[in-house]
């Protein structure tokens, strides 16, 4: 549902599972994902905020990967920051983190810390998200 952009469908699917498994933060994460395409951005926001809290044992980098960016697209820079670097720590050789929070360094004219993450991500495998 998400591939074919039927976001309704795959909210309310995501949302059983939430139902059955209130504490699966990648629930809630695929729930924010599709809201922000639907530009329900507080909903997203909201929706991301609680999937943090349910996180804490179980520390998804991917979810501080797609906060990050979805922070990064609302100029939220100190925040994504926060995230992306949540996530370069949790998964150091995932190269698709690392670009992120490499673009946003470029933002705020961090050239430095840019261009050490450059380095590193030139050295990392290419690993699927």
């Amino acid at each position: 549902m998400d591939r074919q952009k039927r976001y309704v469908e795959a909210i309310g699917q995501f949302n059983k599972v939430i139902a059955r498994e209130p504490a699966n933060p990648q629930a809630c994460d695929c729930v924010a994902l599709d809201l922000d395409p639907m530009s329900q951005i507080e909903r997203a926001d909201a929706t991301y905020q609680r999937a943090l809290k349910v996180n804490q044992d179980r520390n998804d980098s991917f979810l501080d990967y797609n906060y990050g960016r979805f922070l990064m697209k609302r100029n939220r820079l100190a925040e994504s920051k926060k995230h992306l670097d949540r996530a370069v720590e949790m998964t150091p050789n995932v190269r698709a983190v690392r670009y992120e929070r490499n673009t946003l360094n470029f933002r705020p004219e961090n050239y430095q810390d840019a261009c050490d993450d450059a380095d590193v991500n030139s050295a990392c495998r290419i690993q699927a998200m």
